[in-house]
């Protein structure tokens, strides 16, 4: 791809993180993207509070937090409706 990876996780540079590249790859017949991009979030759903691990990475890296970006994620993919699950490693 000649690409670097997205370190800042920003789906509007000339990078791309991983799911990122899904969202880019899968497309329907007209070009529109099978997966939706959501608001990112870094936070502790119970607090509220930034998680400190992703406070320590952007700070190590000096941008912001891309708190409420749009984005994808692979928990995001998995929960999609175009995705069919064929087969399970584990049971829940």
């Amino acid at each position: 791809m000649g690409k670097p990876y997205d370190d800042v996780f920003d789906i509007q540079n000339e990078s791309y993180y991983c799911s990122e590249l899904v969202y880019e790859a899968f497309r329907d017949k007209d070009g529109n993207p099978l997966f939706e991009l959501s608001p990112m979030t870094y936070k502790d759903p119970d607090t509220g509070k930034t998680f400190p691990a992703w406070e320590t990475y952007f700070k190590n890296l000096n941008v912001e937090i891309p708190e409420g970006k749009p984005g994808l994620n692979p928990g995001g993919v998995s929960k999609s409706a175009e995705i069919c699950i064929v087969f399970r490693f584990y049971q829940p």
